[in-house]
């Protein structure tokens, strides 16, 4: 059945993987691509998901048995070309729990949160339905705590009225060039057709972005220390920006101090890292990161800051993770498997775990590679554990399809990308193994197109795709693959 899901995709795409584009993407061919690409994601059970679209507008409606699969659902649509907003109407229907159950997992989460155990956040539960009041200092500092207790297994909706208090004031100039900064350097956005305005600290967007994900990123980048309001009501999606702006926009290549300055600036807005001094050198687009934290997530949401900054090629992580205390390796073990079987996608799983001196060693079998990497974060995140070796196994079974199915399949997964030139793609396709080369701007860029072609069907994907060079008069690459 999935195999014919993806052929009658594939043949409706036949025409534009030709070249011959209509002018307008029509909604019928969003929400096959949106069907689609829930099919091959790995992090929602989209078997209970219903797709409609009516004027490029989304409608999601169904069922999923977690919260973060919904949000999930709700991203992978809002990537998609054409779709200029998404309505969820995803009902989450979560294994039951009593109350204080659920009201007690949910505050030893955040107690246990490296990040939010400082924060003072009140939490009430009804019905699986969570609420969280309190204050924080900032806005990301608001949605870290969110998405916490939105991991917590059980939990059906979140209510967030956390209150943002600043503390220091800013004028409207001071918040409205750093948000023009944080758009230039996001690598997800498109800052050529945006227009920014600031008055007593409500910002608004007004003009073009290429894709509901890119207006949603700008959203955020907009929410800078100072900002007390956002209306993006006036930024419009139209499908054919992404690729315009893009042919017709040429940035100089940024300096090292501007790369250097855009990663600084994303680790002092990431709630993680708010309390380390991170040391930020740059080499040509190499970014090295040094230091300390107190905990290995911190080390982990640091490097993956900078892989996101415009300009970086390759991030060298020698961040040192020294905790206040290590506690005992029996005591750590305890940690790490309570968060584990909190954990909404993890819990079902039988995972061994091994500690040695902070070194956690996890080992056991769960069904998707999403899986296993979600078992590392949630590790990563309890506090005293140092480094977490993944011995986790899962079994990748590989459905059979032609060579010319896979081919066509993963050009209609980079054409439905916003993320991904696949005018600078060449892929060649032999016995089911997909070889990818040419050159792309960015390293995420080049890990989008690889698992593109995976959920396209590939057996296997050889990755030769090389990172353009910065500067546009050398064919020079600062990093071979």
């Amino acid at each position: 059945m999935f195999r014919n899901i993806i052929l009658i995709f594939s043949l409706s795409m036949v025409f534009i993987s030709s070249g011959f584009v209509a002018e307008e993407v029509s909604d019928r061919d969003i929400i096959f691509a949106v069907e689609t690409e829930l099919l091959v994601d790995e992090q929602v059970a989209s078997h209970l998901i219903d797709v409609n679209c009516i004027d490029g507008i989304v409608n999601l409606s169904g069922s999923v048995d977690n919260i973060l699969a919904k949000g999930r659902a709700e991203k992978i649509a809002a990537t998609v070309r054409g779709v200029r907003s998404v309505v969820n109407q995803i009902e989450v229907k979560p294994k039951e729990i009593t109350e204080s159950e659920l009201q007690e997992t949910i505050q030893k989460a955040l107690l246990q949160d490296p990040a939010t155990n400082s924060y003072q956040i009140q939490t009430s539960v009804s019905e699986a339905k969570i609420t969280l009041q309190g204050n924080v200092h900032s806005y990301q500092e608001k949605e870290l705590a969110e998405k916490v207790v939105k991991s917590v297994s059980g939990v059906k909706k979140v209510d967030n009225l956390i209150s943002v208090d600043y503390q220091a004031e800013r004028n409207d100039f001071e918040i409205e060039q750093d948000i023009l900064a944080r758009l230039k350097y996001d690598m997800w956005v498109d800052e050529a057709l945006i227009d920014v305005a600031v008055e007593d600290g409500k910002v608004k967007l007004k003009g073009t972005v290429g894709s509901e994900r890119e207006k949603r990123r700008a959203l955020s980048d907009a929410w800078v220390m100072g900002t007390n309001l956002v209306d993006a009501e006036d930024l419009k999606v139209q499908w054919w920006a992404d690729d315009e702006i893009k042919k017709e926009v040429t940035p100089l290549p940024p300096s090292d101090q501007e790369i250097k300055n855009a990663v600084k600036d994303a680790l002092y807005y990431d709630p993680r890292l708010a309390s380390f001094n991170i040391d930020v050198q740059l080499n040509k687009g190499q970014v090295i990161l040094s230091g300390i934290v107190d905990n290995l997530k911190a080390k982990m949401a640091a490097e993956n800051d900078a892989e996101n900054a415009i300009g970086v090629w390759e991030v060298k992580n020698h961040i040192r993770v020294r905790p206040d205390t290590i506690p005992s390796d029996e005591v750590l073990k305890s940690r790490v498997k309570s968060a584990l079987l909190r954990n909404s996608y993890i819990e079902l799983y039988d995972i061994t775990v091994t500690v040695v001196n902070g070194r956690v060693f996890l080992s056991g079998d769960v069904n998707t590679s999403f899986e296993k990497k979600r078992a590392k974060s949630v590790t990563s995140g309890v506090e005293g554990v140092v480094d977490v070796v993944n011995n986790i196994d899962y079994q990748h079974v590989w459905t059979w399809k032609s060579d010319w199915m896979i081919k066509r399949d993963i050009e209609s997964q980079y054409y439905w990308s916003p993320v991904i030139e696949s005018d600078n793609i060449t892929l060649t396709v032999e016995n089911g193994v997909v070889t990818l080369t040419g050159k792309v701007d960015t390293w995420n860029e080049r890990r989008a197109a690889e698992r593109n072609a995976y959920e396209g069907g590939a057996k296997d994907v050889r990755n030769r795709l090389k990172i353009k060079d910065w500067d546009p008069y050398s064919d020079f690459y600062p990093h071979s693959f």
